[in-house]
């Protein structure tokens, strides 16, 4: 988490972004999903409001994942609710 946050603050490395986002798609079926809601979907969101076009595609897809892998409901309809 450490890692994330580090790359997050870099400004203007959005292939840095685009990088740690696609890593993040590839290894998050190994993490627990209330705690990736909790620690990465505000960075996802964050990306997905401030990135250019290629952070934002990839933000979308890993939102979508989220989506369909997570399992505790309140949460899903967060997600559901913000991207109306």
């Amino acid at each position: 988490m450490i890692f994330i946050s580090n790359v997050r603050n870099i400004d203007g490395g959005w292939r840095h972004h685009l990088l740690l986002i696609k890593n993040m798609e590839e290894a998050l079926q190994l993490f627990y999903m209330p705690e990736i809601h909790n620690q990465l979907v505000p960075i996802i969101l964050e990306f997905l409001m401030a990135g250019n076009t290629s952070v934002r595609t990839e933000s979308c897809k890993i939102l979508a994942k989220v989506m369909k892998l997570q399992h505790h409901m309140p949460y899903r309809e967060e997600l559901i609710q913000f991207m109306k």
